[in-house]
């Protein structure tokens, strides 16, 4: 242990060695003016050599010396540091360490005791509700049903007194008296549902215990569909587990916009492909999360497109499908349940009504009923997942008309509907390039596009009653789009991808 101590000063601790000589705080000076003494006087028959190697090596020790004390100080000023930050942080260990049991406890405690209170609250409903149940049932058994006894024993009676004597009756008068009386028991079988419904409703009950269990649920699921509202604005347009993003391929180019509703962060990704986005092209997302490009030409070959991509979003490339039957270009799509419908063509300065349907399972296209009256560019919307209406659309490059037509998706029928416009001054405009969306039960929002009265892109937003077949203004844009890509609800707000790339959001 006294290897690490000065011998000449001790216990001082060495702190440095020079030349096999060990030192310590103390020896330092004393070994500095030694050497500057050497340096200095020395014998005369030193050499000017000898003296200028001395005064060097005085000057590196003296340098390495002062090294070695700012790291000393250096090191002792991090140690304090540390040191203080240790202590402190186990001054807090020992005050969570201490506190943590109690606060769980107290949490516990907070948690076991709402427990209990909805508990009590939940059980004394229920005493309440079968109270005013067994209140009622006594009351009716006492006073309801003896007294509808009575009434029911006196109209029996008087029915047998009346037809005792029926050998002297003529038909037409037994017919008049059993006639009356048969009014009067219906009345009472009515008073009888409406006073003893109670009874009614406990025989349900059980005959509903007796049930099975996936026939109690059928029944009610078919209730809610029958009599329930069901708002489709509350509906997400992707399956649950399946990321909502809103999506655009600028045509071209070779990028995929990508807008996630959820996290407000939008993409921009270099698309792994050959060829630019063809003009005229529609891509459209189904309910899986897939995105697929449909349709389109090359304008520099004049060569319209019959072809169908998936878009790989993980490795950014397009994955060819099978292809349409016939080639499309400013057509629309709309995706239901697994399917891809696409309506109307723009080919060779010529507008057709082919229209088709994609089976994204089976990978194969099949040709359905052609529109009534030819057109591109139309606002597609599903309805209820068994129609799909078009609106407005284009007859050729300067016209843009305000049909409507509902394609039975069951029957594969397009029919042409005759709407109305309400509103006063604020009258129906047709668009080419519009979107349009289900948002109530019986409502479809037809919003943007270019407007037919102004031949340039707009704001306006319609609302088409499916029932009333009636369209009506409801507000606006904020700002005049154009739309080429299907909007998508999600958490009761739709998005819809713009062509001045901005996101509108109506909620």
């Amino acid at each position: 242990m006294t290897a690490n101590l000065c011998l000449k000063h001790f216990p001082e601790p060495i702190i440095y060695v020079s030349q096999n000589n060990p030192m310590c705080k103390k020896c330092i000076p004393e070994y500095l003016n030694e050497m500057k003494l050497k340096s200095q006087g020395g014998s005369s028959e030193q050499s000017g050599l000898q003296v200028f190697q001395h005064q060097n090596s005085y000057m590196g020790e003296q340098n390495l010396i002062n090294s070695n004390f700012s790291k000393m100080l250096e090191f002792k000023g991090d140690f304090k540091y540390l040191n203080e930050e240790i202590k402190k942080k186990l001054q807090e260990s020992e005050h969570n360490s201490q506190c943590l049991p109690e606060q769980l406890c107290q949490i516990f405690d907070t948690c076991e005791k709402a427990m209990q209170e909805q508990k009590l609250l939940f059980i004394n409903e229920i005493n309440n509700v079968i109270s005013s149940q067994l209140e009622s049932f006594k009351y009716d058994l006492e006073v309801k049903v003896p007294q509808f006894w009575d009434r029911l024993s006196q109209k029996y009676t008087q029915l047998q007194n009346a037809t005792r004597d029926n050998s002297s009756m003529s038909q037409g008068e037994l017919i008049e008296i059993l006639t009356y009386y048969h009014k009067i028991f219906v009345n009472l079988d009515a008073e009888f549902e409406k006073q003893f419904n109670s009874y009614e409703n406990v025989s349900k009950l059980e005959r509903l215990f007796d049930k099975d269990q996936d026939e109690v649920l059928r029944e009610f699921n078919s209730l809610v569909e029958t009599n329930l509202r069901m708002d489709y604005n509350v509906k997400n347009s992707f399956f649950p587990g399946v990321q909502p993003r809103v999506h655009s391929f600028q045509w071209n180019q070779r990028q995929a916009y990508i807008f996630r509703p959820k996290s407000g962060a939008f993409q921009k990704k270099q698309v792994q492909m050959d060829f630019d986005v063809p003009l005229y092209s529609r891509s459209i997302a189904t309910e899986d999360g897939r995105i697929y490009l449909i349709g389109g030409c090359i304008k520099r070959k004049n060569e319209y497109l019959k072809k169908c991509y998936r878009y790989d979003e993980i490795f950014s490339v397009l994955e060819e499908k099978a292809q349409m039957i016939y080639p499309h270009a400013d057509h629309s799509l709309c995706a239901i349940e697994g399917f891809i419908y696409v309506v109307g063509t723009f080919v060779n300065s010529q507008v057709h009504g082919f229209c088709e349907v994609y089976d994204t399972k089976k990978n194969q296209w099949k040709q359905i009923d052609s529109l009534r009256v030819p057109r591109s560019g139309v606002a597609l919307s599903a309805f209820k997942n068994n129609y799909i209406f078009a609106f407005g659309g284009r007859v050729d490059q300067k016209t843009i008309v305000d049909f409507v037509e509902c394609y039975d998706i069951s029957k594969n029928v397009w029919q042409e509907i005759d709407i109305r416009s309400s509103g006063g001054s604020a009258q129906y405009v047709p668009g080419y390039m519009s979107n349009a969306y289900q948002i109530t039960d019986n409502e479809i929002i037809i919003f943007g596009g270019k407007s037919a009265l102004t031949q340039q892109v707009f704001n306006g937003c319609f609302v088409f009653d499916v029932e009333k077949l009636e369209i009506k203004e409801r507000g606006k844009l904020l700002n005049p789009s154009s739309f080429m890509n299907t909007p998508l609800v999600f958490n009761g707000s739709l998005y819809a991808f713009g062509n001045d790339m901005f996101i509108h959001q109506y909620q």
